[in-house]
């Protein structure tokens, strides 16, 4: 055997070791499957008569399921009429399963189960990619970092699927389950999108703003403040040195941001917001108002405690402390990004429905409350770390004491 033998055989043991699948997502996937069967479990027992909200969303996706199946040139216009001029991509993503299963109820509330699966990956996703931001690659808590991230971004998936709004809307047909979606998929990219210096989720993230817009008229409600923090961090990107336009580019679309003088991130974020802007094109073939004028009234706040139950209010509520502690006296520099975002996407999304008037009475602001609860879930977990390093440190601490006694 040489020397090099044992290495070998140690890197193969190594590799031999390393799941092919990581454990977090084969967790994650026992959790969809338990809410999955639940759901379907609660649909078979449910006899009930849709009715109000429901019977209308129905409706409306049975109207657009048949305009689908029967394709021409004004599609898009048949489409946003049989949606009653409301935005239509819920019912149109139902639409597969009215056809597969037939028109009914459960078959179309089954599509909440995929979006389930959607929102519980993107509540994991936007966790794990705020502790990135936390905790740096080259800290002295990387390995805090790497031990910790799968297991807080499970338990935001977790939780955010036992809020009893979660669970209860999972099983009722109705376009907020789809905008809870989106909202979350959006606020991942954006931060995936490393302050748009990464064109792939630049681009991802436009296009899910688009169809954020198609799915409801208050998206960007939820989504406004934080992607404005971004923003800004995009724009104040430094900008190229003037000798640099004549250095060798990897593209075409390289070369034109050097001959401008523009950084990736800038060009990421214009293509961002021209993507973004296709949203509109649902408002110029409707004429069909999208927003009712509600009266301005916070009663969404009220209905946290409904919302989350009692003991993930508890955890929110030091969860937020926690958060503003970090905005004023951060722990590290990454913590104003990692605890700010959730943070303006939970405050931007209470008080700019009120100051739009979005939330008038009871069911409207407890529908409305729903694209909030992704926040509400990192935001609930995201403190944890800290008392972990907490909890490190003053046993660092405790251990060099007795060392000293010695």
């Amino acid at each position: 055997m040489t020397t090099t033998e044992p290495t070998l055989a140690a890197a193969g043991a190594t590799t031999r070791r390393r799941p092919a699948i990581s454990r977090t997502w084969v967790l994650l996937a026992l959790l969809w499957l338990f809410q999955a069967i639940t759901t379907v479990i609660w649909l078979r027992q449910d006899n009930r008569y849709p009715i109000a909200d429901t019977a209308v969303n129905l409706v409306r996706a049975f109207r657009v399921a048949d305009v689908l199946a029967h394709p021409s040139l004004d599609w898009i216009a048949r489409i946003v009429a049989a949606s009653d001029g409301q935005p239509p991509l819920y019912f149109v993503v139902t639409a597969p399963l009215i056809w597969l299963f037939g028109p009914g109820a459960d078959s179309a509330t089954l599509v909440n189960l995929g979006l389930l699966a959607l929102l519980l990956v993107s509540a994991a996703g936007l966790t794990a990619g705020l502790l990135a931001r936390f905790f740096s690659a080259d800290s002295d808590d990387a390995s805090t970092h790497r031990s910790l991230a799968p297991w807080m971004a499970l338990a935001a998936a977790a939780f955010l699927s036992f809020f009893p709004l979660v669970f209860t809307y999972q099983r009722v047909y109705n376009p907020v389950f789809g905008l809870a979606t989106v909202v979350a998929l959006a606020a991942w990219l954006l931060v995936r999108s490393q302050g748009f210096a990464s064109r792939r989720y630049a681009v991802a993230f436009g296009l899910v703003a688009a169809a954020g817009v198609w799915m409801a008229s208050t998206f960007w409600l939820y989504l406004l403040l934080p992607a404005l923090i971004v923003v800004v961090q995009a724009v104040l990107t430094p900008r190229p040195v003037a000798t640099s336009r004549h250095a060798p580019s990897r593209s075409r679309g390289d070369g034109l941001a050097r001959r401008l003088r523009l950084a990736p991130a800038h060009i990421n974020l214009a293509i961002a917001f021209l993507l973004a802007l296709l949203g509109l094109t649902f408002y110029l073939v409707s004429d069909v108002p999208t927003t009712q004028q509600l009266s301005p009234r916070l009663a969404g706040a009220a209905l946290l405690d409904d919302a989350l139950g009692g003991f993930f209010l508890v955890l929110l509520i030091i969860g937020i402390l926690v958060a503003l502690v970090q905005l004023i006296r951060p722990a590290r520099p990454g913590a104003l990004v990692a605890f700010g975002l959730p943070l303006a996407a939970l405050a931007g999304g209470l008080l700019l429905g009120t100051a739009l008037g979005v939330m008038r009475s009871v069911p409207a602001a407890v529908g409305l409350l729903l694209p909030l609860l992704p926040a509400a879930a990192v935001i609930l977990v995201l403190w944890w770390p800290l008392l972990a390093l907490e909890v490190e440190r003053r046993r660092g601490a405790g251990a060099g004491s007795s060392a000293g006694r010695r």
